[in-house]
């Protein structure tokens, strides 16, 4: 009887082998179908991890305000003090976002405007100094000037077109959004 199950236990081990074997196999002969199974499971779970993140960084904020309201003398506040908490921390969150679209971000197009409108500008300057580097720089060589007399040919501003990059940057938030 020992030698029966002995026996059965050998033919399960190399069955086992043997079936994990085709399945390494498998996988690496459909690696890209693997790659790509793989990106579509991250591409359904990362608005989920995207959301246990955000829980995770809001709930010790949370939880210090929960035990500050449950301190109140008051009754009511003390019995209500975890929904006060989490209601205050998302009050908070949304008063920082408002700041943020009303504050930050017009100075940031500001300056980002300010360059586009500027950057000929630099270019010239950058251009100027160049030309007067002294003739043995290790910058005056023939690749460079070359470079150089190619990309003085161009236009720059007519990459950084105002419409262009607002169209850039919508499509940046698109793809950004799309995923989560």
């Amino acid at each position: 009887m020992n030698e029966i199950k002995e026996h059965g236990k050998k033919w399960l081990y190399w069955f086992a082998l043997a079936v994990a074997i085709i399945i390494v196999y498998k996988a690496l002969d459909n690696f890209g179908d693997v790659v790509g199974t793989i990106g579509r499971f991250f591409e359904i779970i990362t608005p989920f991890l995207v959301g246990i993140f955000i829980s995770y960084l809001l709930y010790m904020p949370c939880k210090k305000i929960e035990e500050i309201y449950a301190k109140s003398k008051l009754k009511f506040i003390t019995k209500k003090s975890k929904m006060l908490g989490i209601l205050t921390v998302y009050l908070i969150i949304l008063l920082l976002l408002i700041i943020l679209i009303n504050f930050i971000l017009p100075v940031v197009f500001e300056s980002v405007r300010d360059l586009i409108n500027n950057i000929q500008n630099y270019y010239e300057i950058a251009i100027n100094n160049y030309n007067n580097l002294p003739d043995d720089n290790i910058l005056k060589s023939n690749v460079v000037n070359d470079a150089i007399r190619n990309i003085q040919n161009l236009d720059i501003k007519q990459y950084f077109q105002l419409e262009k990059i607002l169209e850039y940057v919508m499509n940046a938030i698109d793809a950004v959004t799309r995923n989560i």
